[in-house]
Formats: C-alpha cells, sequence, structure tokens
C-alpha cells in the first residue's frame, strides 16, 4: 500500500471566503474526536505504532 502524503492547504483571505469547519479535534496524543452528520463527536484510540 503506497502511504498517502499530506495535502497542503492555504489558509489565506484570498483564497478561503470563510476558515474551513473543523470535524475533528485531538483531546489527548492518542485520542480524536471527530464529527458525524448527526453532529455527535464520537472518541476514537489512535493505534499508536512506536
Amino acid at each position: 500500500m503506497e502511504k498517502r502524503k499530506p495535502n497542503h492547504v492555504t489558509l489565506e483571505k484570498n483564497f478561503l471566503g470563510k476558515p474551513p469547519r473543523i470535524k475533528s479535534k485531538f483531546i489527548f496524543d492518542y485520542l480524536i474526536a471527530k464529527q458525524n452528520k448527526d453532529n455527535t463527536w464520537p472518541i476514537k484510540k489512535l493505534k499508536i505504532k512506536d
């Protein structure tokens, strides 16, 4: 499987009319909350590879 590279996002006033909607938030180093279509925020645990 090919590794995906991050996409560059330009957050300039001229490029975007308004800020992008935030759909996920880091709560802790390995916990993330992701917004669903019904506006709930389930918490997911990330698998950390050492």
